[in-house]
C-alpha cells in the first residue's frame, strides 16, 4: 500500500472510527533521568592562624542530573527530571588527623541485610588503622552496626511487567502481521524501579516473553447475493396484489468492514388487471312445444331459459 493508499485508508478509518493508533508502554521521565556525582573536594579546615590545619572540615562535590545511558557524558539537563528523593549530598564532614593522632582508613560499605529483612538482624561497615597515635591517645572505633529496617536500609525486590503494547505493524502496513511487546522492570519493595541487575543478583526467575506475534484483522465489507426473480402476484386480478424478491448475506462484515443492509427483501405492487366472475340471473318460465308426434302419442318438450351477467342465455328442458 503506498503512501496515498494509506492517507485514503486513515482518512476513512477516522471517519468510521477505527483505530489507527498504536501505543506501547515506556518509562516515566523519573526513570531516564539519573544523578551523577563528581569526586569530593579535599577536607576543607577553618583555621585562623598558620598552623598545620587539622581537625574537623568540610567536603563537597558537584552533581548534575544527565539521561540514563548517557555514563555521564551526556548533557546536563534540569534537576527537576531526576527523582529528588535520590538526590545526593552535595557536602559532608571530614575529619583531618593532627600529627600525633590516630589516622583511620575511609568507612567500607554497608554489608548487605539478610532476606527477609528483620530488625533482628545487623548490617556492619569497617575500617582500618593507617597510623597508630602517640602515646596517651586511642583511636576510635573502627567497625558500626545498625539493624536492618524494612524500606530503610533493607530492600526486597521482584519482577513487575507491564500491560502489553497495542499490535504494532511496520511502516507502512495498516492491517496484517504484527508484534506485541510489554516491558520487565525490577521493583523494589518501597515501589521504586531500580535496575534490572538488583533481581538479577538475586537469581529472580524470568519465564515471561516479552515479544510476540500478532495480527490485525483487515476490514471486510459485507457481501450480498443478487437479487432473486421477482415473484409470482400475490393475487390473480385486482389492486390487492403484490410481488417480492430477496438477496441473502454472503459474508458479514468484520471489524470496521460495511456493514450489511437490514432490508433483505422488497416488494412492489402488481399491474392491476379486471376481475370477473359469472352471475347468474333467474329462470325464465317454461313453455311447452311438440317437437314429434305421431298417432298413438305426442312428445313435449318443456323449455326454460335463464339469462347470465355476460348478456346470454341458457337452455333446459324437461321432458
Amino acid at each position: 500500500m503506498n503512501w496515498v493508499h494509506r492517507l485514503m485508508w486513515l482518512i476513512s478509518a477516522i471517519t468510521t472510527g477505527v483505530q489507527v493508533y498504536e501505543a506501547v508502554p515506556c518509562h516515566g521521565k523519573c526513570g531516564q533521568y539519573v544523578w551523577v556525582m563528581e569526586p569530593w573536594s579535599a577536607c576543607a579546615i577553618n583555621t585562623v592562624d598558620e598552623l598545620p590545619a587539622c581537625g574537623e572540615g568540610v567536603q563537597t562535590r558537584k552533581i548534575r542530573c544527565v539521561k540514563k545511558g548517557s555514563d555521564g557524558k551526556g548533557d546536563t539537563v534540569d534537576d527537576s527530571l531526576c527523582d529528588p528523593d535520590e538526590m545526593p549530598f552535595v557536602a559532608q564532614t571530614c575529619f583531618l588527623p593532627c600529627a600525633d593522632e590516630c589516622v583511620m582508613s575511609p568507612w567500607s560499605q554497608w554489608s548487605a541485610c539478610s532476606l527477609p529483612c528483620s530488625q533482628n538482624t545487623v548490617r556492619r561497615r569497617l575500617r582500618q588503622i593507617l597510623r597508630l597515635p602517640q602515646s596517651g591517645k586511642s583511636c576510635p572505633e573502627d567497625n558500626q552496626t545498625e539493624s536492618c529496617v524494612v524500606n530503610s536500609n533493607c530492600f526486597t525486590y521482584h519482577y513487575n511487567l507491564s500491560d502489553w503494547s497495542t499490535c504494532l505493524l511496520g511502516e507502512s502496513a495498516v492491517c496484517g502481521l504484527g508484534r506485541r511487546t510489554r516491558l520487565l522492570d525490577c521493583v523494589r519493595s518501597d515501589g521504586k524501579v531500580v535496575e534490572a541487575s538488583f533481581c538479577e543478583e538475586l537469581g529472580l526467575v524470568k519465564t515471561w516473553k516479552l515479544d510476540v506475534p500478532c495480527v490485525v484483522d483487515c476490514p471486510v465489507n459485507c457481501l450480498l447475493s443478487d437479487w432473486s426473480p421477482w415473484s409470482e402476484c400475490s393475487h390473480t386480478c385486482g389492486s390487492q396484489g403484490h410481488m417480492m424478491r430477496s438477496r441473502g448475506v454472503m459474508q458479514h462484515a468484520h471489524e470496521e468492514g460495511r456493514p450489511c443492509p437490514s432490508q433483505l427483501s422488497q416488494s412492489k405492487p402488481c399491474p392491476i388487471t379486471p376481475c370477473y366472475k359469472w352471475i347468474l340471473g333467474a329462470w325464465s318460465s317454461c313453455r311447452v312445444e311438440i317437437l314429434a308426434s305421431d298417432n298413438s302419442c305426442q312428445v313435449l318438450l318443456k323449455l326454460g331459459w335463464r339469462r347470465w351477467a355476460a348478456g346470454g342465455f341458457g337452455l333446459g328442458w324437461v321432458l
